[in-house]
């Protein structure tokens, strides 16, 4: 937040990336259980969890819990999305192999 980001974006940066992490290993390395986390994540969780934060913290009059997640499902799908679809093209192009490989070595 120290860089201008709101809570918002903090909340759901955490929880969705989680999630999508912890479901794409427990998968056996699925790119659609990364999605899937994501969008559940950021879209549903995370939305639920900035409720009280603005609520409460910030002061905001919300009326219901679900006020964030019309905005907050489309984001993270979107940008999930777009994520499978430039890890496809790495994959496609054989960068994405490479990068792995540079990660990989100690």
């Amino acid at each position: 937040m120290m860089t201008g980001r709101t809570a918002l974006a903090v909340i759901g940066a955490v929880i969705g990336a989680f999630l999508s992490g912890f479901l794409y290993r427990k998968s056996g390395h699925k790119l659609y259980m990364a999605v899937i986390g994501e969008i559940f994540g950021t879209g549903i969780l995370s939305a639920f969890a900035a409720y009280p934060v603005m609520k409460y913290i910030y002061g905001m009059d919300l009326q219901t819990p679900w006020v964030y997640v019309p905005a907050f499902v489309p984001s993270s799908a979107m940008g999930a999305f777009l994520a499978v679809l430039v890890i496809t093209l790495l994959k496609r192009s054989g960068m994405f192999a490479r990068m792995m490989e540079k990660l990989n070595r100690k």
